[in-house]
């Protein structure tokens, strides 16, 4: 039914990768992470990221994840890797947008896909080997399971992206997890076997 927007996310966000191939110096630790594990594979002592670890420890699993997906020609690499990583993205995004569909109904979605088509910096950033680009598949993931009211897989997803990723992601978590722990602690007390409730 709403077909077109879907192919609509997926456009905007390859046209991106398109009119804006090359990287910026923020994705630099990713895509040199990305060049050694499909180049170097496990000769890891000559990963520059055990030469030059940097002031900052950062993981590099996004990187190694979208390295499995990638056949890499050194020549496609990075336009390869924004595309899949891009594709991920807007994928899980509709992923999302399909779930806050059957929660809230058709308006809801339609005004959610028109609000994020009308901005630039989601199809911008879609493609882009960011610790944030990598954790935001995690993110909206998890925020489906939520609307679905899935918890177990949304706290597994919400972990994965905290400890992984992005550490900061707690801040926009903890309210989630601290109502679901409420709720939890006080469904038990409420219907424990023997209360008078």
């Amino acid at each position: 039914m709403y077909l077109h927007l879907s192919v609509l996310l997926y456009s905007l966000t390859w046209a991106f990768i398109c009119l804006c191939p090359y990287s910026k110096v923020e994705e630099s630790f990713n895509m040199q992470a990305l060049h050694d594990i499909a180049f170097l594979q496990a000769n890891i002592s000559q990963f520059d990221h055990v030469k030059f670890p940097g002031v900052v420890p950062r993981t590099f699993v996004g990187a190694a994840l979208l390295s499995f997906v990638c056949a890499i020609p050194i020549s496609t690499l990075m336009p390869q890797v924004r595309f899949i990583l891009g594709t991920i993205t807007v994928g899980c995004f509709l992923k999302f947008a399909q779930t806050a569909r059957r929660r809230f109904g058709d308006t809801v979605y339609v005004r959610l896909m028109w609000i994020s088509l009308s901005q630039f910096h989601f199809f911008f950033y879609a493609s882009r080997s960011l610790p944030n680009t990598f954790a935001l598949p995690f993110v909206l993931l998890s925020l489906s399971s939520l609307l679905r009211t899935r918890d177990k897989q949304f706290v597994v997803l919400a972990g994965i992206a905290i400890m992984i990723f992005r550490s900061e992601l707690i801040l926009f978590y903890g309210p989630c997890l601290l109502y679901g722990y409420c709720e939890l602690v006080i469904n038990n007390l409420l219907f424990w076997p023997g209360s008078r409730y």
